[in-house]
Parts: C-alpha cells; sequence; structure tokens
C-alpha cells in the first residue's frame, strides 16, 4: 500500500470530503511514531562502526546514530580483532574520564555517546541501535507498517 493509497482510505472511511486533505498526513505520521514508540519491530534494528577520534576535543565522545530509539549493543573491537563489550553505565560517578578502554557509556540525550574513559587508541567500536523511521512524504513512497 502506498501512502497515498492510505491517505484515500482514511478520506473515505471519515467521510468528510477532501476537507481533512491537510490533516490526514501529519496525523497519520504521527500515528506511525507512535507505534514504533510503543515496539520494535524488525525493519528499526541497525547495526553500525564509528571510531574514536584521538585528536577530537572529546575524544571519548562518539555522536549517536541519528534517530536513535535505543542502544542495543556497544562494542570496542581491539587490536587483536576481538571484542570488548561496554555496558550502559549505572551511575553518573563511573564517567571518569581516564585514560584507557572505556568499560561504560552513557548517553547524552539523543545526540552523543559518552564513555567512561578516554580511549589510548583509535579503535572501532561497533553499535547495535533500534532507530526511528523518517516517515515518508511521497504520495508513492511506503513503510513497512503499510506493506504488514
Amino acid at each position: 500500500m502506498t501512502l497515498e493509497a492510505l491517505h484515500t482510505r482514511l478520506r473515505r472511511a471519515l467521510a468528510k470530503g477532501t476537507s481533512l486533505d491537510e490533516v490526514i498526513p501529519g496525523e497519520v505520521a504521527q500515528a506511525a511514531r507512535w507505534i514504533e514508540r510503543q515496539r520494535s519491530y524488525q525493519y528499526m534494528r541497525r547495526f553500525g562502526t564509528s571510531a574514536f577520534s584521538l585528536s577530537s576535543e572529546f575524544p571519548y565522545m562518539l555522536n549517536a546514530p541519528v534517530g536513535l530509539k535505543a542502544l542495543k549493543l556497544v562494542r570496542i573491537v581491539l587490536g587483536d580483532g576481538t571484542f570488548h563489550r561496554v555496558e550502559r553505565s549505572r551511575s553518573y560517578d563511573e564517567l571518569t574520564f581516564e585514560s584507557g578502554l572505556p568499560t561504560r557509556y552513557e548517553l547524552d540525550g539523543v545526540a552523543r555517546i559518552v564513555f567512561n574513559a578516554t580511549p589510548t587508541e583509535a579503535w572501532t567500536v561497533q553499535l547495535f541501535w533500534d532507530e526511528f523511521t523518517s516517515w515518508p512524504t511521497e504520495p508513492t513512497a511506503t513503510n513497512w507498517l503499510l506493506l504488514s
């Protein structure tokens, strides 16, 4: 089903003619966001990598993925190829920023991931997360919620 087909169905169901045509797209987008806030579906799951920048002003921070709903796994790839899992902080007191291998992280809103140690190497960080989707606006577009 396309977005246009959904809007047409809603227009017919509401039986108000075209008087709600300006309102329906926004309400549909809000309803989709509400559904995504209540549950995480497979199409929302993502994997990506980042790396610590030792020359950055804040080398213990990474930008969070755009549209972040929840981080599921954060792990550092060490020089020998093994993984070091980083757990979410239990207390802000754990964010000491001493040099070394980070063991904890905390979120700075949904914009940044703050680690509890300043890395000594530019390790790669692997992230598994759930993200909110951007709702389409093109009439011919579709979304997983419309296809299922």
